[in-house]
């Protein structure tokens, strides 16, 4: 379960909760749902500053000459299940989440903060990178909002960070989907692109990041989920 961010960066998620899904008191534990379907669920969408791009020799131009290998242009649709998935999602607790995964995904504490259940790794990820110019648009094109702490490394243009993060899902113990995000972020001046950041991180678009792109701009997504039940 990997996202590309030029070093590798962690995805902040959450657990969407509901009426329909707060049935805690009729849950028994340990609860675990099993990995049963992976599609996409729209093809490759592209926006600017002025909202989504419509126009096919438009978004042709952008594929021909930046469209990422990461997106899926034609037959998208089911995606192959593999055992480096993450395939077996376990509530424990209803304030705590396991997965078969291994590293900082096997353990996750869920927080219930503005209508959501945030689920967290349960220790951050720490690593070595520098500050790119279009990390904020990273940090709010998905619903959930994050901030990473930096402190400078003496002598050196690099920062260690520290993130929290996690899965995005929605749903109940009996049935979740958990929401991916394929994106690419282009920024280009008068002559040339000059710089980007792309890959798939756990998340769902919120088109109100379109606020926050210049003239040159563009994004460009794709979404997906799994889908986990009961066996």
């Amino acid at each position: 379960m990997k996202k590309f961010f030029l070093s590798a960066m962690a995805a902040i998620a959450f657990y969407s909760c509901n009426s329909d899904d707060d049935n805690g008191s009729q849950d028994s534990y340990p609860s675990t749902l099993h990995l049963s379907s992976y599609s996409y669920t729209t093809g490759v969408k592209l926006y600017s500053k002025y909202g989504e791009v419509t126009d096919q020799q438009a978004i042709n131009r952008w594929r021909d000459g930046y469209g990422e290998t990461f997106f899926v242009w034609e037959n998208y649709g089911e995606i192959p299940i593999d055992n480096a998935m993450i395939t077996e999602i376990t509530f424990t607790h209803p304030d705590t989440i396991t997965t078969n995964y291994v590293g900082p995904y096997r353990k996750l504490v869920v927080r219930e903060e503005h209508g959501y259940k945030f689920c967290y790794f349960v220790e951050p990820i720490l690593d070595i990178t520098q500050l790119y110019p279009l990390e904020n648009i990273y940090n709010n094109m998905g619903v959930f909002k994050y901030t990473s702490i930096y402190e400078s490394l003496p002598s050196t243009d690099q920062y260690v960070r520290k993130t929290e993060g996690g899965l995005v899902l929605k749903g109940n113990t009996n049935r979740l989907e958990l929401s991916r995000l394929t994106y690419a972020v282009n920024r280009s001046d008068s002559t040339a692109w000059y710089y980007k950041i792309a890959g798939i991180t756990d998340n769902a678009f919120d088109p109100e990041v379109i606020n926050m792109l210049y003239d040159g701009d563009t994004i460009a997504i794709q979404e997906a989920k799994m889908v986990y039940t009961k066996q």
